[in-house]
């Protein structure tokens, strides 16, 4: 209810919840503006992994367990048994705001587990090269924003790839 079809990400993240990619809060909206947290951060990427690995029934019996402490907890135990969670660094709490390295290292994560090499990625087929880092806003020594900008997904923008920086939930969408 708090978004538009006039604003800048309205499509994408149409689109990433008719996916079932991403989902609004309980009271309707989806706070576009609202920092990514660590959770939904997590949430996200079991959610790309079950979908790229057709594996969508398992995520579903991990998400219909009883929870403990946190709405996210079922999610994460699924994302640490396929190795999304094993690259990321730096967590505080769950409802932390996600930085942009940290859903980098989500995002590519849920795609292949464990892999931190950015050309084996793409020498395997995983992703195709549409971009050359000697084009990136800046040069980065990380891996998952190296795929990630060389297969087209990340951009960057005038100030580089911020990675420390926290990523809005209209942003994280337009991923």
């Amino acid at each position: 209810s708090d978004i538009n079809s006039s604003q800048w990400f309205y499509d994408e993240v149409m689109e990433a919840s008719q996916l079932g990619l991403f989902k609004g809060n309980d009271d309707g909206t989806f706070n576009p503006e609202g920092h990514l947290t660590y959770a939904e951060a997590v949430a996200l990427a079991a959610r790309v992994h079950a979908t790229y690995y057709d594996n969508k029934w398992e995520l579903d019996d991990f998400n219909n367990r009883p929870t403990t402490n946190h709405w996210a907890d079922n999610t994460i135990s699924y994302a640490d048994k396929y190795g999304i969670t094993s690259t990321v660094k730096g967590i505080t709490t769950l409802d932390a705001p996600c930085t942009r390295q940290q859903m980098a290292d989500l995002f590519v994560s849920a795609i292949v587990p464990y892999e931190v090499n950015p050309d084996s990625m793409f020498i395997s087929g995983v992703f195709t090269q549409i971009n050359d880092m000697s084009k990136a806003p800046e040069q980065t020594n990380s891996p998952s924003i190296q795929i990630l900008f060389k297969a087209g997904i990340l951009i960057g923008d005038a100030g580089g790839f911020r990675p420390t920086s926290s990523i809005t939930r209209a942003e994280t969408a337009c991923i």
